[in-house]
């Protein structure tokens, strides 16, 4: 709960700022500038709790399987 409640609120909110500050898509800035750097970064973290959170809701799903 912990990590969904980061990666949605603070993580996304900071995100749509970059976005806001960019006119198009993320990958039309130069590599080199610094809000599609920390936008790049940003989504990684995102993907990356999220990916977390799927396991460990498969853990929990198969640890309640595994007991009933």
């Amino acid at each position: 709960l912990v990590l969904a409640l980061y990666s949605g609120v603070p993580v996304t909110r900071e995100i749509a700022s970059i976005q806001a500050q960019v006119s198009g898509p993320m990958s039309s800035l130069p590599a080199t500038d610094a809000r599609r750097a920390r936008f790049d970064r940003l989504h990684s973290l995102s993907t990356t709790l999220m990916t977390i959170n799927m396991g460990l809701g498969l853990i929990l799903l198969y640890w309640y399987v595994r007991e009933s």
